[in-house]
């Protein structure tokens, strides 16, 4: 329990890390639909034997992962900090309306998430992920968050992507897709953009929650790669070509999630070879506007240019206006409807001078009267 006292105690012992691998290797074995129960020395050379529950067997064991579990990636954790800290730099002490509504700083940010990132002298490219930088007040518990700045499934698009309209827009950036089958097949599914993995937390309480993001299926075929569950990343025969994050991660804990990145050279190919742009939505929250200012958008862009973009909370036709020029707008379609009251319930008191009157008429002693009989009750 966590409530004793020797509970953090135990957590950060070595028997605990034993138990913890112990049913990762279990967890590991219900995957490959099968359980190992004995050692097995083949191919290990004299006198050597192991413990192989990811393994091709020769026994023609049939390999059917669909539900990655979480082996921690460190270099992906190196690359998302990059990814994070380009953010962070473009926010402001200051975060006044004038940063909530600026959707040109998002749009410049994004372009900014997809350039390389120089790693142990490799350059590697995101091509997917969700960034949530937050600030927020510890003092105040129940809505301890003032300022956020978040980039919401970024993610590397293969071929023509379809003009946003309010009726596409969401499916095509934030609806995910699931992929359910096995992870060997997802190669010919043909997606042409990142879907997502169940994980296993989703099954068991002993595991931590993931959010495995798996790249456009186009890309894994062109490019002939295999998922290699060890290292969280597609390999071909000769290197580690994609890096996922399929660590313990959480949207609304962590700063990102759903990381994935290719290294420069292979995403080259890709560009040379098909057509290339991304996907994201984007938006900020403020004490003052909540989650509804113009920050808030959908967007398609690539690395140079932004191609389509749509606004959540308006569409391209709405200018903001003046209450001085409330005249000049009364045929304008956005001003806010006037409705007919006459024929609506009214709730009629009589007052302390014995006349009739709505809850808007009633004066302050006439409400002191009403609390007063209230209290009386």
């Amino acid at each position: 329990s966590d409530n004793n006292p020797y509970s953090q105690d135990y957590k950060e012992s070595t028997i605990w890390k034993l138990i913890q691998i112990a049913t990762d290797k279990f967890y590991g074995s219900l995957m490959c639909n099968y359980f190992h129960g004995d050692f097995i020395t083949y191919e290990m050379g004299d006198k050597k034997v192991g413990f192989r529950p990811y393994s091709r067997h020769r026994e023609s064991y049939e390999y059917n992962l669909n539900k990655p579990i979480s082996i921690y990636n460190e270099m992906v954790t190196n690359l998302e900090a990059v990814s994070v800290n380009r953010i962070k730099n473009s926010i402001p002490d200051e975060k006044d309306l004038n940063w909530a509504n600026n959707y040109k700083l998002s749009q410049k940010n994004l372009i900014e998430l997809i350039k390389p990132i120089d790693f142990k002298g490799e350059k590697w490219v995101m091509i997917s992920g969700s960034i949530r930088v937050k600030f927020e007040n510890p003092n105040n518990v129940s809505m301890p968050l003032e300022y956020s700045d978040e980039y919401v499934n970024v993610s590397l698009c293969i071929g023509d992507v379809p003009r946003f309209t309010k009726d596409n827009r969401r499916s095509l950036v934030l609806e995910k897709q699931d992929y359910l089958g096995n992870i060997d097949e997802y190669r010919n599914m043909g997606f042409n953009t990142s879907v997502e993995m169940p994980n296993l937390s989703e099954s068991s309480s002993l595991i931590r929650e993931t959010s495995f993001a798996l790249p456009p299926s186009e890309v894994i075929s062109f490019l002939n790669l295999r998922y290699e569950n060890s290292s969280s990343s597609w390999n071909n025969e000769v290197e580690e070509v994609i890096t996922v994050n399929n660590n313990p991660s959480d949207w609304y804990r962590d700063e990102m999630t759903k990381a994935v990145y290719i290294k420069e050279n292979y995403f080259d190919q890709v560009k040379e070879n098909y057509k290339v742009s991304f996907l994201a939505f984007t938006e900020r929250f403020h004490l003052d506007t909540g989650y509804g200012n113009d920050s808030a958008i959908f967007i398609n862009f690539n690395t140079e240019n932004v191609l389509d973009c749509s606004f959540n909370y308006k569409d391209d036709k709405y200018r903001k206006w003046d209450t001085k020029d409330i005249d000049k707008c009364k045929t304008c379609g956005y001003k806010t409807p006037e409705y007919d009251y006459s024929d609506f319930p009214k709730i009629v008191i009589k007052g302390i001078d014995g006349e009739e009157k709505t809850l808007g008429d009633l004066s302050v002693e006439d409400l002191k009267v009403l609390i007063d009989d209230e209290s009386k009750e």
